[in-house]
C-alpha cells in the first residue's frame, strides 16, 4: 500500500495498490478510503455538511475534516502537505521534512 501522512504528528493513511494520485475519492456516505497505519483500521470519508468532509478512523475515532474540494487521494496529499508545513512551530524541521519527503512533496 502507498501512504498519504495526515497530520504533523505522523497520523498516516495506506492507500490501495489500485489507487492512484487521480483516484476520486468517493464521498456519498461513509466509504473505506484506506488503513490507518497506527491501528490498521479502515479509514473513512463522509460529508458532514455542505461544504466539508470527514476522514475518520473506525477504531482510535481520528477525525480529519476535509475541505470538499479535497476530491482525490492527490488533492489528500497536497492539502495534507500544505496543512502539515503550516504546523512547523510544533515540529523539528527534520520532523516536517520527513514527512513532507513521505507525503513525495519537497515543495510547498
Amino acid at each position: 500500500m502507498k501512504a498519504i501522512v495526515l497530520t504533523e504528528f505522523g497520523e498516516t493513511l495506506l492507500i490501495p495498490k489500485d489507487c492512484s494520485d487521480e483516484t476520486k475519492l468517493n464521498t456519498s456516505g461513509l466509504t473505506p478510503v484506506g488503513r490507518h497505519e497506527a491501528d490498521g483500521a479502515s479509514l473513512y470519508i463522509g460529508s458532514t455538511s455542505q461544504n466539508y468532509n470527514v476522514l475518520s478512523c473506525k477504531v482510535c475515532c481520528m477525525r480529519i475534516v476535509l475541505l470538499k474540494s479535497i476530491d482525490t487521494y492527490g488533492k489528500l496529499r497536497k492539502s495534507c502537505a500544505v496543512n502539515i508545513k503550516s504546523k512547523r512551530r510544533t515540529m523539528s524541521d527534520a520532523d516536517i521534512e520527513s514527512v513532507i519527503t513521505k507525503n513525495g512533496l519537497m515543495q510547498y
